[in-house]
Parts: C-alpha cells; sequence; structure tokens
C-alpha cells in the first residue's frame, strides 16, 4: 500500500436508497491515533482488509474483528486506529439493518458484536473478495451486489413502523411522534415494541438522533452560525441544542467544530490519546 495519507470514498447505491445510507471506503496511512465517533441513528457493518482496528473500553483497547457490526448508538464511541488502513464500511438505515440481520434490532443497540454471530460465514467470503481487489469501485460494486442478495431475502417489514420511521426521517425528526403514532391506528404500547424491534429503540428517542443527524449535515456544510443551525434542526435555542449535543457527543458543539473531519459522514472528530496505559484484549 502506498505511503500516503488515507482518505475516504464514498458511495451511495441508488438501487439500495432508504436502506443503504452509503458505502465508505478508506486506505493509506492514518495521521490522527483516536477517533471519536458520534451517534447519528444509523447501524454499520464494517470490514478490515488490513490491520485491525480497536475499540477504546475502558481501561482497555478491545481489538475488533475482521468484519464487525455496530448497532444504533446514543452515545459516542472511542475508535484507536492502527497506523495503515484498508477499510470498507456499510452504512445502514434501520430498514436496511432490519432486513440484513433479520432479528430485532434492539438486541445489537449500543453493542459492537463479530458480524459473523449475526451474518455467518458469509461475511467472510464478502471481505475475501473485497480483498482480492484493491479498487474501490469495485469493491462498492461488490458490497452493492451483496446487500441486495441478502436483503432480497428479508421479510417484508411492519408497514405501519416503516411508514412511521420514514415519516420521522423525512421530516428530519421535527414531526410529533405521538401525531404519528394516532396515524398508524396501534396502541402506544404495541407501536413502542414493534419500533424497537423494527428500528432498535424507542420513537422519541429515534426522532432525536434524528434530528441529531441533520445538526451534524449542518456543522458539516459549515455555512451557519450554531444558533441558527439550532433553528434550522428544530431546537428551541442554541442552548437546547447544546444540551441535547453533549448528550450525544459528550462534548459541546464548539469543542466538536474544532476537532471535527470535514470529509466522510460528519460523524467523526479527533481524540487526544489517553495518557493511561491501555492493556490491549487478546486478537481474535
Amino acid at each position: 500500500m502506498d505511503d500516503v495519507v488515507a482518505t475516504s470514498q464514498l458511495c451511495r447505491p441508488p438501487r439500495l436508497a432508504g436502506l443503504v445510507d452509503h458505502l465508505w471506503h478508506s486506505a493509506g496511512l492514518i495521521p490522527e491515533r483516536r477517533e471519536r465517533v458520534l451517534p447519528n441513528g444509523t447501524f454499520e457493518l464494517v470490514l478490515s482488509l488490513g490491520d485491525r482496528h480497536r475499540l477504546v473500553d475502558g481501561d482497555r483497547l478491545r481489538v475488533l474483528p475482521v468484519a464487525s457490526f455496530g448497532g444504533l448508538r446514543a452515545t459516542p464511541f472511542i475508535l484507536d486506529h492502527p497506523d495503515r488502513c484498508d477499510t470498507l464500511g456499510i452504512v445502514l438505515r434501520p430498514a436496511g439493518a432490519f432486513a440484513l440481520l433479520r432479528r430485532p434490532l434492539s438486541e445489537v443497540v449500543g453493542l459492537t458484536v463479530d458480524a459473523r454471530e449475526l451474518l455467518g460465514p458469509e461475511v467472510d467470503e464478502l471481505a475475501e473478495r473485497c480483498a482480492e481487489t484493491h479498487d474501490p469501485d469495485e469493491r462498492f460494486a461488490l458490497v452493492a451486489r451483496w446487500l441486495w442478495d441478502q436483503i432480497a431475502r428479508a421479510r417484508a417489514p411492519d408497514p405501519a413502523i416503516a411508514w412511521m420511521a420514514a415519516q420521522i426521517e423525512v421530516s428530519a425528526g421535527e414531526l410529533r411522534v405521538g401525531a404519528l403514532q394516532k396515524e398508524t391506528g396501534l396502541s402506544k404500547a404495541r407501536v413502542i415494541e414493534r419500533f424497537r424491534a423494527q428500528v432498535g429503540v424507542r420513537p422519541k428517542l429515534y426522532a432525536r438522533l434524528v434530528r441529531f443527524r441533520r445538526v451534524l449535515e449542518c456543522l458539516q456544510r459549515g455555512e451557519l452560525a450554531l444558533a441558527d443551525v439550532a433553528l434550522e434542526a428544530g431546537y428551541y435555542d442554541q442552548a437546547h441544542l447544546t444540551v441535547e449535543f453533549r448528550e450525544f457527543a459528550g462534548l459541546s458543539p464548539t469543542a466538536f467544530i474544532a476537532a471535527s473531519y470535514q470529509g466522510g459522514s460528519g460523524n467523526t472528530a479527533r481524540e487526544p490519546s489517553s495518557t493511561d496505559d491501555l492493556v490491549e484484549a487478546a486478537s481474535a
């Protein structure tokens, strides 16, 4: 691999719109050791085709498997990177994750697990096929075909919950969840139960995460002051935005802006390395 700083390439397969947010590929040297990843209401399947990344887990480093699956989160997590990477990511909307996993998404919320436990040996075969070529476009094409084959065999989701989640996404989390629930004709308890299975979390939390994603998108564009971002994303004011931001990101909006990466999906930032000695877990 060339000794060049890693850059990310993104792909949004039109055929998988609504199921896959985007695919990304990064290869090369990584100048920043640690990265903070903020929640944005998505799930992610990551293939490490070169050196392995590590998840900072308290005072330990947990080596991630070749194929790892990250559930939807409401808090940030910290990655500890190798010196260089060759990595491909599949960022899934809840509808895509539900179709791919074929199990309640509440089971993986907040977790990062070995994707083989969820998807079986087929994910190993995908990683092997991607490793056979270094061309990002060919890898994207392989992944898109694999996803389509996997998702095409999935059972149909509950249409009422799918509609409700879509309305939350289209409105960027601004529509009232109670009103949407009444439109489904289902009881509040039934909506919560089915929503957690099909999306992973309760409707109100998902709406907050979708709204937070809109904030991150506004910050990535860099066109608005924070007060204007707050109004654009449907918060009462900048103070309301700051409280919500600290809850989801673990730091203030201004601190995130100062450390954020301009490329990629807009939900990552540089994380200062800890001075504590971390004990690295045994590799899987």
